[in-house]
């Protein structure tokens, strides 16, 4: 069985703001039907939750309940509001780089817009 003598020391940020260092393992014992003893499986893990980048595109359509977005490269109409409308709410929405020039709508959906105002 593998030893776990050194824990990794993982810093992350929880929603009220605390820091957490150190994770250490868990462990589950399978005895389903069996008394712990008899079954002789027993499971051991970091209880880590993944987590991951994705690009804005990949973003579209889903609503996430923790976002940080970087502006910096961003390149065509509409990629601002698509990325921070993913956010469940502002508060648990961090913005890096913001550039107001960054902010652009697509011609055609503007110009959609016009005609709806005109009728």
């Amino acid at each position: 069985m593998r030893s776990f003598n050194v824990m990794p020391v993982i810093k992350f940020t929880t929603p009220d703001g605390s820091r957490i260092d150190l994770i250490e393992p868990e462990e589950f014992i399978v005895s389903e039907g069996y008394s712990p003893e008899e079954s002789g499986i027993k499971r051991v893990q970091l209880p880590l939750l993944l987590s991951w980048a994705l690009s804005i595109h990949k973003s579209q359509g889903q609503t996430l309940d923790r976002v940080k977005v970087d502006l910096a490269k961003v390149f065509e109409a509409g990629q601002v509001y698509v990325s921070l409308s993913r956010a469940v709410s502002k508060d648990r929405l961090q913005i890096l780089n913001y550039s107001k020039g960054k902010i652009r709508a697509n011609e055609q959906v503007k110009k959609f817009y016009q005609q709806l105002q005109r009728l």
